[in-house]
């Protein structure tokens, strides 16, 4: 008995050797290892969204319409530039990116400015850019195009155009 216990106790031994030389590559017989797949570095992109909403979206002339852009870079400057209907244009002065990435301007809609559907343009000087819409109501709360305000169609309302920035 003692004799199978020792020869067990060295069976178990060399099983171990071998199998830790195993891991070695000891017994390769002149075989190379195999190489570890070169690692790669991960790549990840972010997708950011640019949005500007214009509140009113539409009012008589005498209305302050408030210009709010969101999702521009921290810091950058960005300048609303409105198109009126009849297809002049009112470029405004820059405006700083607060650290929440908005920027807040207004534009009053004053005597003289046509009656109808007019877009805003925010253009950052890294050339990220999204568009808005406002309506500039007539007397009676009517636009060239719309009728009373209210109403659906063209003219009837503001929208908010979203861009997308990698």
């Amino acid at each position: 008995m003692r004799g199978n216990r020792r020869w067990a106790a060295v069976i178990t031994v060399l099983v171990v050797a071998i199998a830790a030389l195993g891991v070695y590559g000891i017994f390769g017989r002149g075989k190379t290892k195999t190489k570890k797949p070169t690692p790669v570095a991960a790549t990840t992109t972010t997708t950011r969204f640019i949005v500007v909403a214009v509140a009113p979206e539409a009012g008589q002339i005498g209305t302050t319409f408030n210009l709010v852009g969101v999702g521009f870079t921290p810091g950058d400057d960005v300048s609303f530039v409105i198109e009126f209907p009849n297809g002049q244009r009112f470029p405004g002065q820059p405006h700083v990116v607060a650290q929440n990435t908005t920027v807040i301007a207004t534009y009053r809609a004053t005597p003289g400015n046509p009656v109808g559907d007019y877009t805003v343009r925010a253009t950052s000087t890294r050339n990220e850019s999204v568009q808005g819409k406002f309506t500039v109501l007539g007397p009676g709360g009517t636009t060239a195009t719309s009728g009373p305000a209210g109403a659906t169609g063209a003219g009837a309302g503001a929208t908010t155009t979203t861009t997308t920035r990698r």
